[in-house]
């Protein structure tokens, strides 16, 4: 991912999406691997520490709509995670349901003095068109 709105090239309506990886501290920016989905990557470590602010991304809806929840899917590789300022420690080949009831969603690796990757299957967004 480079930095741009990739909605389209994950199946979600651009118009009304924002789907967007952020590099961070990480010697990479998420991938997008068709295999397995995508991959958070660990900062990167010098002498063997790092600021725990790996690669994330970021995903808002546009005004009139709001994001109700996000389901995750994880691969066999998993890393802690910070969602919307909290973290989780996933598990392997396991599903964490997050609600969000607002217009953003940011997710990032937090593992602490590592480069491990946090791969994730699927995103499964739900949301709404708020009344008018």
């Amino acid at each position: 991912m480079d930095g741009t709105n990739q909605a389209a090239l994950v199946g979600l309506d651009a118009t009304i999406f924002t789907f967007t990886g952020v590099q961070n501290s990480a010697n990479q920016n998420t991938g997008l691997n068709a295999s397995d989905g995508f991959r958070l990557y660990g900062a990167k470590v010098t002498d063997g520490v790092n600021d725990s602010n790996g690669s994330g991304i970021d995903i808002s809806v546009a005004t009139g709509y709001t994001i109700d929840k996000i389901v995750l899917t994880f691969a066999g590789t998993v890393a802690p995670l910070e969602i919307n300022g909290q973290t989780y420690t996933p598990t392997a080949n396991g599903t964490l349901e997050i609600t969000v009831n607002g217009s953003t969603f940011s997710m990032k690796d937090v593992v602490s003095n590592a480069t491990t990757q946090c791969r994730i299957k699927t995103i499964a967004i739900t949301y709404h068109k708020l009344a008018s």
